[in-house]
């Protein structure tokens, strides 16, 4: 499993944010912040995918209720 949900996100958390602090783990293929379609803010939600599941295994171990 490399593709990982992103729940309660901060509105104002932009995906260079994002992918900086999962890079941290491993090689990220890319993060989308899921927005509305017509004013085009943040759902409060995300997906990053990792390149391989090993950081993204440690990614949901580190991360996992961080404020």
């Amino acid at each position: 499993m490399k593709n990982l949900i992103l729940n309660y996100l901060p509105p104002d958390i932009d995906e260079q944010y994002l992918k900086d602090l999962f890079s941290s783990l491993g090689s990220v293929e890319y993060v989308r912040i899921i927005r509305d379609k017509m004013t085009q803010r943040s759902m409060g939600y995300a997906f990053a995918k990792y390149c391989d599941t090993e950081p993204a295994d440690r990614a949901v171990q580190e991360f996992d209720g961080l404020p």
